[in-house]
């Protein structure tokens, strides 16, 4: 499983690192390609690697896309191998593991800081994609840096 969500990270990069001409930040048709269907979603993988930290919404998502939320969903998850939320999680989980290694923020700080409200909640997700707790990524010496 954790495969899945780096393979997941890694191709969000490379979309990143291609680049998406976009305007007011959401996806135009004229940048719809056959070869280049994920670019659909572009705007969507950018607004969650700036707003991970909040609330978001499938809507909101769908919306930065001018997709509806159930053709967003589909795409999303036949372009990334994952849900959106699975990312999010992802993304959110990554800058925990970020602030964890370099300001030494207490587990409950990462976890706000980063969007969850329960720390349960942040608990549950950091071990699910790191196959270790949080206190035991703190307590590691080499903090486990392949997600990074």
């Amino acid at each position: 499983m954790p495969g899945e969500y780096l393979r997941g990270l890694l191709l969000a990069f490379l979309i990143s690192a291609a680049g998406c001409q976009t305007e007011g930040g959401a996806c135009q048709p004229e940048h719809y390609t056959q070869n280049g269907g994920i670019r659909h979603i572009t705007a969507a993988l950018e607004y969650i690697s700036k707003n991970y930290m909040d609330n978001i919404r499938m809507e909101t998502l769908a919306e930065t896309c001018n997709l509806s939320e159930t053709h967003f969903r589909r795409l999303f998850a036949e372009y990334m191998n994952m849900a959106p939320l699975a990312y999010i999680n992802l993304v959110r989980i990554k800058q925990a593991c970020e602030l964890i290694r370099n300001t030494g923020c207490s587990m409950e700080d990462a976890a706000a800081r980063v969007g969850y409200t329960a720390v349960s909640s942040f608990n549950r997700n950091f071990r699910k994609i790191m196959g270790i707790s949080p206190y035991q990524y703190k307590k590691s010496g080499e903090n486990h840096q392949s997600i990074s």
